[in-house]
């Protein structure tokens, strides 16, 4: 369904169908979760291995494209925040799904979404760490995201979140 947002969701019943409904819109700026071998029997190029597979046999495919969206201006009177917020979850394989689940839940818009997996020490779990971007109505308090993000992953760690009021010119 669409919002407004910024990011287009597109479902597929697996890797080569991920990889074929890209190639066959021809579809410029757009990343597919998906097999190295369905990527490459669909002619894409396969620009990183082993995302997301610390769990085997628990891969989702995703398409994920951007829409062209206004840049965000500040403005005084402006209805909408910018939110950055900077969080880690640990040993969870589906931790993508679940952080775009709880934004699109809490009516908020993705920008962004800039992440890096910690690999520590043997006696702890992957720890995947996020830097997610996104604007909302400023009177849809971020608690609710929150809220929802913990109820998601019990192994979620809120290590910030940053605001700005922002607005299309």
């Amino acid at each position: 369904h669409e919002r407004g947002g910024a990011i287009v969701r597109q479902a597929a019943w697996d890797s080569a169908g991920a990889c074929h409904i890209v190639h066959e819109q021809a579809a410029h700026d757009i990343a597919v979760l998906a097999s190295k071998d369905a990527a490459r029997d669909a002619g894409l190029d396969v620009i990183a291995e082993h995302f997301g597979a610390d769990v085997p046999n628990e891969l989702q495919y995703l398409i994920l494209a951007r829409r062209h969206a206004w840049p965000l201006q500040p403005h005084a009177d402006c209805p909408l925040r910018k939110v950055t917020l900077l969080a880690s979850l640990y040993n969870n394989s589906a931790w993508l799904s679940a952080v775009t689940q709880a934004l699109d839940d809490a009516d908020a818009h993705v920008a962004d979404i800039q992440t890096r997996l910690v690999m520590p020490s043997f006696d702890r779990a992957p720890e995947h760490q996020m830097l997610v971007t996104f604007v909302t109505a400023a009177d849809a308090p971020p608690q609710r995201l929150q809220q929802r993000l913990r109820d998601l992953s019990t192994s979620l760690r809120m290590l910030g979140m940053y605001f700005s009021i922002a607005c299309a010119s």
